[in-house]
């Protein structure tokens, strides 16, 4: 059985409204997420919300032939942990379905050191949490039941970003991932879709790369094509403050 990935679907943002549905060379970024993760041999999942404002994410996922659950809005743990005990599966994978160029070669990794070292959850990289977007999270069933009944005891209810310095113990079986550097630059990339500069960069790749090329061959082209990286690059301050201030909003992390 090929390993599953669930790429979950943020709700609707202000910054880019129906961002995943918008078109990338000439695929919508749903389709062209979906094909990245399969030609690697990976078999996706769409996770998304119940509210209607996510329909036509349902109708990209039928139209693909692709699985897709519906579960809560706002709270991602809880639709990570529905979507898991729906597939009945010991522990999933993360992805963001608005980093189109994510690095499959590094989700193998993934989850093949999440199984060896059998641990609760390998967060993110750090490089990859800034805007590099080359790998996602794996995280095992059980440790999700314990983190939505953690998050419960808190007062904010809108974990689109998640405090996990709130709802993680010093005893749980965590590693952040490694950072991995393929082209030996300090180049800073930012491959999340957030924004429309966002949208008009991977806009260009995905038609000089389609939705196949490898991450080595992605970064290559933006570091031979440093014209590219000035399109979207003052947008990782912004990006960083809208996480920090959401948490600061919802959690009063960093007050």
């Amino acid at each position: 059985m090929l390993p599953q990935v669930f790429l979950t679907v943020r709700y609707s943002s202000s910054r880019l409204p129906g961002k995943c549905l918008k078109e990338i060379g000439k695929l919508t970024v749903i389709e062209h997420v979906v094909r990245r993760v399969l030609s690697a041999g990976l078999n996706p999942v769409i996770c998304t919300s119940t509210d209607p404002s996510d329909d036509l994410v349902r109708a990209e996922a039928k139209r693909l032939g692709v699985k897709c659950f519906s579960g809560s809005l706002l709270n991602k743990l809880e639709r990570w942990r529905d979507c898991a005990a729906e597939y009945s599966t010991p522990f999933i994978h993360i992805l963001d379905l608005d980093d189109p160029y994510i690095d499959t070669d590094e989700v193998k990794d993934s989850i093949e050191q999440f199984l060896e070292s059998d641990l609760d959850l390998l967060k993110t990289s750090q490089r990859s949490d800034s805007g590099f977007a080359s790998v996602g999270m794996t995280i095992s069933r059980r440790y999700l039941d314990v983190l939505v009944l953690r998050a419960q005891e808190l007062e904010g209810k809108d974990f689109d970003v998640i405090p996990w310095e709130l709802i993680t113990e010093t005893n749980d079986n965590i590693l952040v991932k490694q950072d991995k550097i393929l082209n030996g630059s300090e180049h800073q990339l930012r491959l999340t879709l957030d924004y429309p500069e966002d949208l008009e960069l991977l806009n260009k790749l995905a038609k000089a790369l389609g939705p196949t090329a490898t991450r080595l061959e992605v970064e290559k082209y933006l570091i031979t094509n440093p014209n590219l990286l000035d399109i979207n690059s003052h947008r990782n301050f912004d990006f960083l403050n809208n996480k920090r201030d959401k948490l600061a909003k919802h959690f009063g992390v960093g007050k």
